[in-house]
């Protein structure tokens, strides 16, 4: 992002990134992480519960939480700008299925290595 480009507006996700958390930490912002592990809103996100985030099951009927959000957004006077934007979505080389990522804390033992160990 540049002063040049775009709103100047960005979000951050504490979930997502040491970066992001570092910034959520610092001006005290919690981590929410509103999905499942079936890939489902949780039931705690109102009208879009139990909803998939992304269409996982190549059903017809599928209606995209991406615009219903959106759009419920807009109509609550809660979105600055709503626009289509097409960007590459990270897919799984055997599904073809969109990826979804997952807060996990990760454990990192700093013991000693061998001489010439590569970690």
């Amino acid at each position: 992002m540049t002063t040049e480009d775009g709103t100047g507006v960005v979000h951050t996700a504490p979930s997502f990134g040491a970066d992001d958390m570092k910034a959520a930490k610092a001006n005290g912002i919690g981590a929410l992480t509103l999905v499942d592990k079936q890939g489902k809103f949780k039931e705690n996100v109102g009208e879009f519960s139990n909803r998939f985030v992304k269409n996982y099951q190549d059903e017809a009927d599928y209606v995209n939480t991406d615009v219903d959000i959106a759009v419920r957004l807009k109509l609550d006077g809660k979105a600055l700008n709503v626009a289509k934007y097409a960007h590459n979505y990270l897919h799984c080389w055997r599904t073809d299925k969109p990826v979804l990522y997952y807060p996990a804390r990760q454990l990192v033992h700093q013991g000693q290595c061998r001489e010439g160990a590569h970690v």
